[in-house]
């Protein structure tokens, strides 16, 4: 038996919480309902924190619903790029002899060249400052905030977050907020996409990157392969809560809200305008009957320039709105190339990066070799410019080789004995070394009876109360130790 969540709807029921999502939900699984068939979306925001954490009170917010908004993580900015990247560019600058090539003020700064903003910033090779991805399930018609059908989209969304960032280890989700004051719920997640590299710092913002590092590839239709693993995510989710996600529609893409608003708009003013030229072509003209024969009608001449009047306008309208639609699909497939000629230009980036990376050791090794071809070289004309000195010495000295020849002979002669007196010279050296050594061997014997005469004699003269030093002064004055030890008093008399 199968139940749809518009019978449900009948009961007009304002509000839900999640107990009693629960509880409905247990129920209708038990009986295995299936909820309805629901359209998925999962595209890229504009990325705006102000917008997502109610720093200011958009148009399409009901305020008195914001309380019911969740935030699953708020981490400011600032701080979070100096957990991903404030390691990195002390290793970098570490590496720097140069001290205007050092990251003097953040890796934010660095790469984008701009304040920390809590909007979107792009830098000159197009790296984005943050990414954003807005999340839902449903419209406002099927699965609006406060309906039993909301209410268990938003369960979904929760299930669906939680299991994000451990899903997407390169994306660094530093704020996630469920909106629940809008028309139907959403997410909006946005992250710091980290990919680390070999040549500059080492850890970056990068997401062609980021999406390769996660196996995703690393050609332009990287993205879109795991956008596709998300949204399969999400399915599975839903699946488990009884909602069935309908086939992909056209999604807004890259454009604004404002622009696929508009969009929407003009495709629905069309379809109704050629509603009207439908029912224009079948209108009845006021008419009667003619007397010129069976069937001929008269219709007057004003009833049927109104008719052929409004037709004229309705297709006038038409075309215009037809015309509007093709631009606005032009400028949505314009925005699509643009992107991926920015997810093809960020792959490009990235081999060249490579390219020059390989070109760049290649270069070093030719260096390193070229350097030391050089050196050798310098080595080999070093050694040549003194063999041509010393061959220009002999030339010279050539015509005096006899006389040369007896020199060294008298040198040799000389050397010999220099040699023999340096050998006498350090016999006599050892035998005052011996010398020496018996005449230190005395002075610590002496130096031992010294001290040992002089402990005797501290100790008379501590017994006789006199002073040891003075004594030992009187002694060396030439006085007798019978004056010394005598009273001196009375030899003094």
């Amino acid at each position: 038996m199968y139940y749809n969540i518009s019978t449900i709807r009948d009961f007009n029921i304002s509000y839900i919480d999640y107990t009693t999502v629960k509880s409905c939900c247990q129920a209708l699984f038990e009986r295995s309902v299936i909820i309805g068939v629901k359209t998925l979306s999962h595209c890229q925001g504009k990325g705006s924190l102000s917008h997502n954490n109610r720093d200011f009170k958009p148009k399409n917010v009901d305020s008195g619903r914001t309380k019911n908004n969740v935030t699953f993580i708020k981490e400011p900015i600032n701080e979070a790029y100096e957990k991903l990247f404030g390691a990195a560019v002390e290793r970098y600058n570490a590496r720097q002899k140069r001290s205007d090539r050092k990251i003097k003020n953040g890796y934010y700064e660095y790469q984008f060249n701009h304040k920390v903003s809590q909007n979107v910033v792009t830098s000159p090779d197009k790296r984005k400052s943050f990414y954003e991805d807005i999340v839902q399930i449903g419209t406002k018609d099927d699965t609006g905030v406060g309906s039993l059908d909301g209410e268990i989209a938003a369960r979904c969304l929760t299930e669906y977050i939680n299991g994000f960032q451990h899903r997407n280890p390169n994306f660094h989700v530093f704020n996630a907020v469920l909106h629940m004051d809008e028309a139907t719920p959403h997410l909006h997640i946005d992250y710091i996409p980290v990919g680390h590299y070999k040549r500059g710092v080492d850890t970056q913002n990068g997401i062609a990157q980021a999406l390769k590092e996660m196996g995703y590839g690393e050609d332009k239709d990287a993205i879109a392969r795991w956008r596709k693993s998300e949204c399969d995510v999400l399915k599975k989710i839903c699946g488990r809560y009884g909602i069935a996600i309908s086939e992909p529609q056209k999604s807004r893409g890259t454009m604004t809200v404002e622009a696929y608003k508009e969009v929407k708009q003009l495709e629905d003013k069309l379809t109704h305008l050629s509603e009207l030229s439908n029912a224009a072509d079948n209108a009845e003209i006021p008419h009667k009957k003619s007397l010129l024969g069976k069937g001929k009608v008269v219709v007057s001449t004003e009833d049927f320039e109104k008719v052929e009047a409004e037709k004229k306008a309705a297709a006038v309208q038409q075309e215009i709105a037809r015309q509007q639609t093709e631009k606005a699909a032009e400028a949505e497939r314009n925005n699509l190339d643009h992107a991926e000629q920015l997810a093809a230009r960020e792959a490009e980036i990235s081999e060249n990066e490579q390219f020059l990376e390989t070109k760049l050791r290649y270069a070093e090794k030719r260096r390193l070799e070229a350097e030391e071809l050089y050196n050798r070289q310098k080595n080999i004309n070093c050694v040549l410019e003194e063999t041509e000195r010393e061959c220009r010495q002999y030339k010279l000295e050539a015509g005096s080789v006899p006389y040369l020849r007896y020199k060294i002979e008298d040198l040799e002669k000389g050397l010999e004995k220099l040699t023999k007196t340096c050998s006498e010279k350090e016999n006599e050296a050892a035998a005052f070394n011996e010398i020496i050594s018996e005449q230190k061997k005395e002075i610590t014997a002496l130096q031992k009876l010294y001290n040992a005469v002089y402990d005797i004699a501290e100790y008379v003269c501590k017994k006789l109360k006199i002073d040891v030093d003075k004594a030992i002064q009187k002694r060396s004055d030439g006085y007798r130790t019978t004056y010394i030890f005598g009273d001196e008093k009375k030899q003094s008399r």
